[in-house]
């Protein structure tokens, strides 16, 4: 760059500052992901004994500090043998450790979302992991991470001991491509006699989210969260 050309845009640069149009700083964001190599987590689960072809997916919510280390994985599934599949997921897979979520460059915590798949076809059994839910995505999966939620002050305030009696809501968002608030919060399923919606939609609402990524680019997505005050099955 000549020189008259860098005293030239360094003055546009500051007269847009000082004109208030100046480009917003936009976040930069990694989002917590498994290794490459998936063996040393896939090596924790046990196939379940099943007599027979099978195809099952368990999705399980964690949350993943900010050194990569896994909490207490909720999983469920619709598969008629869940309970085995579940328990098959949550018995070894929390004492491993993935790569951790990252904000500005910053490892962040985060509520990770995963499905584990198993599969067996013609006795040959088969373990995959997968960083998203598969909501609102077709085909296998590969190369898409969820959105991820990172940050909300309103948990760290214990807005749900507000909660009483039991409860179970579902609530449907979408996670912009650039990330923080989401957009389009709808309650999809609910049984709450705790009165619990109103506080929980709080944490909802006022979260900030990584975005999906979708081969490596930030992509617009939706998200479903559960809320419940015990794990599910």
């Amino acid at each position: 760059m000549k020189i008259l050309d860098h005293v030239f845009l360094t003055f546009f640069t500051s007269l847009c500052a000082a004109n208030g149009i100046a480009q917003e700083a936009v976040t930069r964001y990694e989002p917590a992901n498994f290794p490459a190599i998936q063996s040393t987590i896939i090596d924790r689960i046990n196939f379940p004994d099943h007599t027979g072809d099978v195809s099952v997916r368990v999705f399980c919510d964690v949350q993943v500090s900010a050194s990569g280390d896994f909490g207490h994985s909720i999983c469920r599934s619709d598969h008629e043998e869940k309970v085995l599949f579940t328990q098959a997921v949550e018995k070894n897979i929390d004492i491993t450790q993935i790569t951790p979520a990252r904000v500005d460059g910053k490892n962040v915590s985060v509520y990770f979302q995963y499905t584990v798949q198993f599969e067996k076809w013609d006795n040959i059994e088969s373990i995959t992991l997968f960083p998203h839910q598969f909501a609102g995505i077709e085909g296998p999966g590969n190369d898409y991470t969820g959105p991820q939620r990172y940050h909300d002050r309103v948990a760290a305030r214990g807005i749900l001991t507000k909660c009483t009696g039991g409860f179970l809501i579902w609530y449907g968002i979408v996670v912009p491509a650039e990330g923080g608030k989401p957009t389009s919060v709808k309650v999809l399923n609910e049984t709450d006699s705790g009165n619990c919606e109103s506080h929980s939609r709080q944490i909802v609402e006022g979260g900030m989210y990584i975005p999906a990524f979708l081969r490596g680019v930030p992509t617009a997505a939706p998200y479903i969260e559960i809320w419940s005050d015990r794990p599910w099955r």
